[in-house]
């Protein structure tokens, strides 16, 4: 922050405008006495300035980018009051990606087409027309672990181009911080120490820049894998924003899942009939029995263990005279095993989609808070209370307000996309969501959004 008034001289040397002639710079001649300002003079080019400056919404960072566009001859373009100032350039489909050619359109992939485009491609996908109930449950949970899949790459995709462009967005926002302090260290204003910071910012935002498009590029390409995309990258369009994400299922309605996903899992149903069978050949009461012998011996062992973590010797047993009560005793158990295990899987997954939903609420309310935030250091910049630099990092921190926003609508799709999947009767393995470890890095600056 600035903490001493600038005179207008100063403050013209700091946007690297002039108040000598330009037939006096650098002839090394004399300036006449009529050519030297006089005070009305500096006070007529000083209005002129803040009256030229005062055409861009953002003041001096706007003011920069019209210079650059008055060196690089774009004509007189003029800040309209939104973006930076510049002339907008035309959309493209990323860095390096080639031109459609004429005419041609661009297709919107959306998430279902891309399961549409993928599936036309999977032949081993559809059942034969004689299949079995067992078949065609086989085939179903086959389906819908393709569609799980491509549903997620076709979600990174999206998420890596959106957050592709934000790392795009501040690194503007840096570099415009950047070329401000070139011309402070320039003038004698700042010292080259602070100039080397803001380089080394211009740098980590460089770098998350470059991070960014390789994820977008490696996405894209996993993407096009996925729905056998043959064309060109640049022509696959894909939504700007994800839609909105539905409400998961109340935990009053774990049964019911629980029981969808039974129906729906090939394994279960056709183990469950295996199951059922051993036990009803198998004798009740020496099943029975033979349980409580089991338990008996595993009561055993744990006393001889002494506080140990497991017993020193396994408990030993006799198997029993009829292999009827032995296949239905590991029957029984292995039942057991797969319904707690189905039960884990649909409580876990329905557990993370509420959670990520609460992520994705807080950051919507996160977003506008910050927000504010910047608008007020923009009425304070406006007052002078505050330099362009406070106001940078106040848009800095908007900006990785937007990414957490958009990286917990990914994650709250991806926990619904798992959902889906398991009450479909795929296994999805249970992992830890992207957003229940938080961003890494915080603004190019090095400080965290505050909110």
């Amino acid at each position: 922050m600035i903490n001493h008034p600038l005179t207008p001289w100063a403050l013209a040397a700091a946007l690297g405008l002039s108040v000598v002639p330009a037939a006096a710079q650098g002839s090394g001649a004399e300036v006449p006495a009529a050519s030297i300002p006089t005070p009305d003079d500096a006070l007529r080019q000083w209005r002129d300035a803040n009256d030229l400056v005062g055409r861009f919404k953002r003041g001096h960072v706007d003011w920069l980018r019209w210079e650059e566009a008055q060196r690089n001859g774009q004509g007189n373009s003029q800040g309209n009051g939104q973006g930076n100032g510049r002339t907008p350039a035309k959309p493209s489909a990323g860095p390096g990606a080639p031109a459609l050619p004429a005419g041609q359109s661009m297709e919107l992939l959306r998430s279902e087409q891309a399961v549409q485009r993928a599936f036309l491609q999977r032949p081993d996908l559809m059942a034969e027309a004689s299949s079995s109930a067992a078949e065609q449950m086989a085939a179903n949970q086959r389906l819908a672990s393709a569609a799980h899949e491509v549903s997620r790459v076709w979600l990174q995709a999206v998420s890596a181009q959106a957050q592709a462009e934000r790392a795009q967005v501040q690194l503007e926002v840096v570099q415009t911080g950047y070329e401000l302090a070139q011309r402070m260290v320039a003038v004698g204003n700042w010292p080259r120490m602070r100039g080397i910071e803001q380089q080394l910012q211009l740098a980590q935002a460089q770098r998350q820049a470059i991070d960014a498009a390789q994820a977008k590029a490696s996405a894209l390409e996993q993407l096009a894998r996925s729905v056998v995309w043959a064309g060109e990258l640049g022509a696959m369009r894909l939504p700007a924003a994800l839609p909105e994400v539905p409400t998961p299922p109340g935990a009053a309605d774990l049964p019911a899942l629980l029981a969808q996903a039974l129906s729906a899992h090939p394994a279960w149903q056709a183990q469950r009939a295996d199951w059922q069978r051993e036990q009803d050949r198998a004798n009740p009461r020496a099943l029975q029995a033979l349980e409580a012998r089991r338990a008996a011996a595993w009561q055993a062992a744990w006393a001889s263990a002494k506080g140990q973590l497991a017993p020193a010797r396994a408990p030993r047993m006799s198997p029993p005279p009829d292999h009827r009560t032995e296949a239905a005793a590991k029957a029984r158990a292995e039942q057991a095993q797969w319904q707690v295990q189905m039960t884990s899987q649909v409580r876990s997954t329905l557990a993370q989609a509420h959670a990520a939903q609460a992520r994705l609420a807080h950051w919507r309310q996160v977003l506008p808070t910050q927000q504010a935030w910047f608008d007020e250091m923009q009425l304070r910049h406006n007052g002078m209370f505050i330099s362009t630099w406070d106001l940078l990092q106040a848009r800095l921190q908007v900006l990785q307000a937007e990414m957490s926003l958009h990286d917990a609508w990914r994650d709250a799709w991806a926990a619904h996309l798992d959902l889906q999947a398991v009450l479909s009767g795929v296994d999805v393995p249970l992992s830890a969501t992207p957003a229940a470890k938080g961003r890494q890095g915080g603004t190019p600056s090095g400080g965290a959004a505050p909110h």
